[in-house]
């Protein structure tokens, strides 16, 4: 699908236009209309490709990862979203300039809306238009979804409306009906979709997809068995599995291995989608300006284990004089510490140092390695990122399942499939044992696994944790002596969570006013 993405940008950012194979002899691009692009196959699957290209992604606003506002990790000083969330200053007036996600994702579904009611008229095989409506049900699933994790439940609307329509201004369904709309969504999808696409269709939807989709929504409402029985039907289609390399799971070099089970397509040329969280999160002295923004903290630093299994433990003298030896092998493939080395040199992140100056210093010590590139020119005046964004992994689809047989009572299937994910070739950490198996364990070996991909944000929000994990302090290293180092934690930055009702994002109050009569109601507590 990526050949479609170049030409993609150029075409719909500058409105609802489209692009014909025979350029020369088309009418311009701004005179289609609708009726025009539903009789034309090819716009057709540029239209759907354009639905693809607004999937959230953790790569489009590589300054503002979702982990900033979690305890994995903190924006440079310089970037004032994460901050305003984290210090509790946001509210429904000026929600909108950090994450305006209502109105992007319900442009999205309009589009989906719009591509159901149409697709039917559109001259191509019945095969190939059964495909791709299953493809946009799950898209439409995946925004309804995303919009539900951050504001709650919300109007249900599934038709293209025009704003003269008073359908567009409908309530917000239950939340047990929004949860069971989405769940529907994926079920069509599933019934539609193939379990693989031939290679020039690689990146669209597949049941494996729409089905891991599904688990993520059961095991968020607390459905336990639901959950299972979707994790155990992607497990069962047998195409999926953990790759051997963990650090190697993100890199372009491995694009659609086997551990993939749904990404967001980028592409190295400059002209179409691409992704700047290499360019943006690498060391200064690397790129030459102010990058290094997202820095993880000591917080997730201090939860990768000795390779014994044991806790790091800062009164450990051992273990305080060498914090960055024999730990959890995914410490060293997911973050950049003092001593790392990164693409022939050796990082030197004692604050002074041209890999953390003083002008603008990391804030935590630390910078990030997971989904970065170690092969990327930072230099080149065409400087883009094109690995993709996985969205949906086979580990994640296990600890699901795991999470879910551990709510029903089956203990021990849940440390099973725990342990598999750490029995992975280059991570191959000591299984947990029954005696030492909890909830806890659970939950440790998430964040580690996890860590940076998008998911911690909801899963403190579904754990009800927001106090212990989002209004905490936030811990960094400090690092002092040149030849002999002497590493200590320090505090780098207070988080307030004053209230429950930060579990959810406020709607955006220009979006409340514009319904009639207070039909739109605000996020619970806001």
């Amino acid at each position: 699908m990526k050949k479609y993405i170049i030409i993609l940008i150029l075409l719909f950012y500058v409105g609802f236009t489209a692009c014909k194979k025979d350029i020369l002899n088309s009418v311009p691009l701004t005179s289609y209309s609708d009726a025009s692009l539903w009789k034309d196959s090819s716009l057709v699957k540029l239209y759907l490709t354009y639905i693809y290209s607004t999937v959230p992604s953790e790569f489009d606003v590589p300054t503002s990862l979702l982990a900033c506002i979690t305890d994995e990790a903190c924006n440079n000083r310089s970037f004032e979203s994460a901050i305003t969330i984290n210090q509790a200053q946001f509210n429904a007036g000026n929600i909108a300039s950090y994450y305006n996600n209502w109105t992007t994702y319900y442009k999205a579904i309009r589009q989906c809306n719009s591509f159901l009611e149409n697709i039917n008229s559109v001259p191509q095989s019945l095969a190939l238009r059964k495909r791709m409506t299953g493809e946009v049900h799950f898209l439409r699933a995946l925004y309804y979804h995303y919009l539900h994790n951050y504001y709650g439940n919300f109007p249900i609307i599934t038709n293209s409306l025009g704003l003269d329509d008073p359908r567009v201004f409908t309530a917000k369904a239950t939340d047990d009906n929004c949860i069971n709309f989405i769940i529907a969504e994926c079920d069509s999808a599933i019934a539609l979709l193939p379990v693989k696409h031939a290679a020039a269709d690689v990146g669209r939807a597949t049941q494996g997809a729409a089905m891991a989709l599904k688990c993520r929504v059961h095991l968020y409402a607390g459905h336990w068995q639901q959950a299972s029985d979707a994790a155990a039907q992607v497990m069962a289609l047998g195409i999926y599995g953990l790759f051997p390399n963990y650090q190697g799971i993100f890199l372009p070099a491995n694009e659609e291995n086997k551990e993939v089970i749904y990404d967001k397509q980028y592409v190295a040329d400059p002209t179409g989608q691409t992704n700047l969280y290499d360019l943006f999160n690498a060391p200064p002295n690397l790129t030459f300006f102010s990058t290094g923004i997202v820095d993880p903290t000591q917080n997730l630093v201090d939860l990768y284990e000795m390779t014994d299994g044991t806790a790091f433990d800062w009164n450990n003298p051992v273990h305080a004089a060498h914090p960055y030896l024999n730990r959890d092998p995914r410490m060293n493939a997911s973050i950049m510490h003092d001593s790392t080395v990164w693409q022939g040199q050796i990082a030197d992140m004692k604050p002074g140092s041209v890999w953390s100056p003083l002008s603008r210093p990391s804030v935590t010590g630390y910078y990030l390695v997971k989904m970065m590139d170690p092969n990327y020119d930072y230099l080149s005046n065409t400087a883009v990122g094109n690995n993709n964004f996985i969205l949906f992994r086979y580990a994640e689809l296990l600890l699901n399942y795991a999470e879910a047989q551990f709510m029903l009572g089956n203990t021990e299937v849940a440390r099973t499939y725990v342990n598999m994910i750490r029995a992975r070739p280059t991570v191959n950490m000591p299984p947990i044992s029954a005696a030492n198996f909890t909830f806890n364990s659970y939950v440790h070996e998430r964040r580690v696994e996890l860590a940076f991909e998008g998911l911690r944000l909801w899963d403190i929000n579904r754990w009800k944790q927001g106090p212990q994990f989002r209004g905490s302090p936030i811990y960094g290293v400090s690092i002092t002596g040149t030849t002999q180092r002497t590493y200590s934690k320090v505090q780098v930055q207070t988080r307030v969570f004053l209230d429950p009702k930060m579990y959810l994002f406020p709607i955006p109050q220009t979006e409340i006013d514009k319904y009639p009569g207070g039909a739109l109601t605000q996020s619970a507590g806001w």
